[in-house]
């Protein structure tokens, strides 16, 4: 059954065509993304900045015992050090998605339906979550559960975990972006299966095109394939399935 209908922009390469001779996903480490805020917070300074602001009693002594708990900053940054991010756009006819991360639109859109049992894996799968593009995810968060620090730390460290790999600025927001995380970084096999259409980009040359098409046609079983076209409006972008 259908779950996570998702598209990855991607550029022409020697990645992307490894990627699809292989059929993996690729789980950045943090370090490696492209916004050096992306889940790499620094909750100590943000904390601190949060001491500084008109909050309430009990929100502040409860910051304060997380303050005071430097363990607890040096357990939680080894325990998410090593995770991998594997990000998803939602949505296809995006021209700035097509512009930022498919060449200038010379790059292809792979469209990936994710059943829920590949995402239901615990050992290999921790979650998929909606990027939140909000300003002070972390801080807003760390306010409204620092009570929940001592009476449930299990679910106090799963919920800073989950929004601070999924909080990004609201400059972001146009990325409409989905991801999966896993417990470790680096290329990981995924079932052919789950890809399901390959969409060319206005500049896509034919070489590249054909290139792609053989790799798809070779590897895949029933992928549809479409191209970006101009739309209607000014600045629009739509896909048209082709042949």
């Amino acid at each position: 059954m259908s779950y996570f209908k998702c598209f990855k922009y991607r550029v022409v390469n020697k990645n992307l065509i490894d990627s699809l001779v292989n059929s993996t996903l690729y789980f950045a480490p943090r370090e490696k993304l492209n916004d050096p805020f992306d889940s790499q917070i620094d909750l100590t300074n943000v904390i601190h900045s949060l001491l500084r602001e008109n909050i309430t009693d009990e929100i502040r002594g409860s910051l304060e015992l997380i303050l005071s708990k430097g363990e607890f900053f040096n357990n939680f940054e080894r325990g998410y050090s090593e995770f991998g991010i594997c990000s998803f756009a939602t949505e296809l006819e995006n021209t700035l998605m097509w512009s930022h991360y498919a060449d200038e639109h010379r790059g292809i859109s792979l469209y990936y339906d994710i059943p829920r049992e590949f995402l239901d894996n615990p050992g290999e799968i921790l979650g998929v979550s909606p990027v939140l593009y909000e300003k002070d995810t972390i801080s807003r968060w760390l306010c409204e559960n620092a009570h929940n620090f001592e009476k449930d730390h299990f679910e106090f460290v799963t919920g800073l975990l989950k929004t601070v790999i999924t909080a990004k600025s609201p400059e972001w927001k146009y990325e409409k972006e989905g991801r999966i995380i896993r417990p470790v970084a680096g290329p990981y096999e995924a079932p052919r299966d789950i890809l399901k259409g390959i969409t060319f980009g206005l500049r896509t040359s034919e070489r590249d095109e054909k290139l792609i098409r053989s790799i798809a046609e070779k590897y895949y079983d029933g992928v549809q394939f479409s191209r970006i076209v101009r739309a209607g409006s000014d600045f629009g972008v739509q896909a048209k399935e082709i042949a």
